[in-house]
């Protein structure tokens, strides 16, 4: 089955610089706020050679995100399993500011 592709429009509250969390792996997130009668601050994660989409967002500015869910459970011997979720950003369409 192939992932959804979710798109959510909002004003951006913030960026992150990139984080090298192994030798291999980096990300970097995006706090979005929504509009309308209930706005919702959601962050999203773009990851490796997605980042670099983010060089030129500014807080501030109008932006459409374009996104896949993700879910994942993590184990560990003698403890419940955890899942986690994230919101991976694929695609960014932001109004200059």
């Amino acid at each position: 089955m192939s992932e959804p592709n979710l798109i959510v429009k909002g004003t951006v509250v913030k960026v992150s610089e990139t984080e090298q969390v192994t030798d291999s792996f980096k990300k970097r997130t995006l706090l979005l706020k929504t509009k309308g009668d209930y706005p919702q601050e959601i962050e999203f994660e773009f990851v490796q050679n997605r980042v670099d989409l983010l060089d030129s967002v500014v807080e501030g500015a109008d932006a459409t995100v374009f996104f896949n869910l993700k879910g994942r459970t993590w184990e560990k011997a003698g403890q419940e399993p955890r899942v986690f979720t994230s919101l991976q950003g694929w695609k960014i369409e932001a109004t200059p500011f």
